[in-house]
């Protein structure tokens, strides 16, 4: 079998004619494997935006909902007993919320309402009414997970609630996300903490909101998912909560959400049928919420 490298140098030997024509030849071949193991170009990240206009971007969507109703299930896990149900909610800012609540045969459960500072809340099955101040009875007894009636709002309609803070830094964290620390922030009452905003890289949608002790513990989380379009609006059909101090989750799967929709003010109103005992709770800061 004839040597192929020795190829060329035959030619050569044949004649000078043909040495230019197999240089080439050589040259084109060498040149086509080197363009085969070239090193594909790395495509440089894009450049992180400033922690003003991340913030100004929050801001806007928790703006953006004035209104929403929405309809699906939720499910509840405490130091009180675990809950699943299915929902509808109606709610409007600053202040005014109705939540029905059915069990799983379809039975009213709670029926919540909440406007001008007051929240009262319809037992059902103990035919019992609750009543008494909006926020201390949302952070308190009715859902301990640390938030007021404008934060639960806006953290249901996809609003990421921002707390006074020292210094903002804009980082990517390792899955990709854009990572808004917020350094002092005053949502730990008495203790130093971090606020962590995780955002979407393209649309800058809010992904997973952390408060963070001094030691990096995970004290509170928020995790926005499935996000889609209600009416003009992208909002996340599935919401989770988890206070790790207080021991408390809370995921809401969303079947319908609605933006910025009509509501009539009589939602907002809750007729006591009779016979129901009403109840005083959440007085004070050292209510039991017996």
């Amino acid at each position: 079998m004839r040597n192929i490298l020795a190829l060329p140098f035959a030619a050569i030997k044949a004649g000078r004619a043909a040495a230019p024509v197999s240089l080439l030849l050589i040259a084109l071949a060498l040149s086509l494997a080197l363009a085969g193991c070239a090193t594909p170009a790395v495509r440089p990240e894009p450049s992180l935006p400033g922690s003003e206009v991340l913030l100004k971007r929050l801001e806007e969507t928790s703006r953006r909902v004035l209104r929403f109703a929405a309809q699906g299930r939720w499910s509840y896990e405490g130091p009180r007993g675990n809950q699943n149900a299915s929902f509808s909610l109606a709610a409007a800012s600053p202040d005014r919320l109705r939540l029905l609540a059915v069990d799983p045969f379809g039975r009213p459960a709670l029926t919540v309402v909440a406007q001008a500072g007051t929240i009262r809340l319809l037992s059902h099955k103990e035919t019992r009414l609750y009543t008494g101040p909006t926020d201390l009875c949302l952070k308190k007894c009715f859902l301990p997970l640390g938030l007021d009636l404008a934060e639960l709002m806006g953290l249901l309609s996809g609003g990421c609630p921002v707390w006074p803070f020292r210094e903002a830094q804009v980082s990517r964290d390792p899955s990709g996300l854009i990572r808004l620390a917020l350094l002092g922030s005053r949502a730990c009452p008495g203790a130093a903490c971090r606020e962590e905003i995780l955002m979407d890289a393209e649309r800058w949608l809010p992904r997973r909101v952390r408060l963070l002790a001094a030691d990096g513990r995970v004290l509170k989380e928020v995790v926005f998912d499935d996000y889609r379009d209600a009416g003009g609006v992208e909002a996340p059909y599935e919401i989770s909560f988890a206070d790790q101090t207080e021991q408390v989750s809370l995921k809401v799967s969303y079947d319908e959400v609605r933006i910025n929709i009509p509501l009539l003010e009589s939602l907002f109103n809750l007729e006591v049928p009779p016979g129901v005992l009403i109840q005083e709770v959440c007085r004070d800061a050292d209510d039991n919420c017996q």
